[in-house]
């Protein structure tokens, strides 16, 4: 399993959240790139859904993760609404256009009681965040020749807290 230079965290936190959220048992991923982190919420009577604009889906993953192709950009997703009881995305909506679309759609499509559970980048990290006033640091940011191809390449915006309180996060 890839989860990057923090892989570890990643999936210790992970692992966390989808033990406090046992009960909940239709899940969706929005953005759900290769699976790696989608598998992390396996457990029982549990259905794992990923939706992206691309099936990046690693091959071990492609049987335990039902997939369903999209753009939430240009369109809804293939879902009544009150379908999942947990929707999840990660690092995906400071790629986005309108991520209000993501909050939207992921509102639309929570049951009752559902939980959203969102992570991004803070702008202010202090990796990135201290380049920013230098101009060292921009948004969009410069496509990576590896990147090319993608349908949402770059970080168009990264936020703060404060921020993501203003999308209802």
């Amino acid at each position: 399993m890839r989860l990057g230079k923090h892989g570890p965290l990643v999936a210790a936190a992970l692992a966390e959240l989808s033990r406090k959220h046992a009960d909940k048992k239709r899940f969706l991923d929005l953005g759900c790139g290769g699976g790696n982190r989608t598998v992390l919420f396996e457990g029982p009577g549990r259905k794992l859904c990923g939706f992206d604009a691309k099936d990046w889906r690693e091959p071990e993953y492609r049987d335990r993760i039902e997939f369903h192709l999209g753009d939430m950009m240009t369109e809804p997703l293939p879902f009544s609404d009150g379908s999942f009881d947990l929707v999840f995305s990660f690092d995906v909506f400071e790629h986005v256009p309108h991520p209000q679309r993501i909050m939207s759609e992921a509102r639309r499509v929570l049951a009752p009681g559902g939980v959203f559970l969102l992570s991004t980048p803070n702008k202010w990290r202090p990796a990135g965040g201290a380049l920013i006033p230098f101009g060292l640091r921009r948004f969009p940011a410069p496509i990576h020749p590896a990147s090319i191809g993608w349908p949402y390449p770059v970080h168009i915006m990264e936020y703060t807290a404060g921020e993501l309180a203003a999308f209802g996060v």
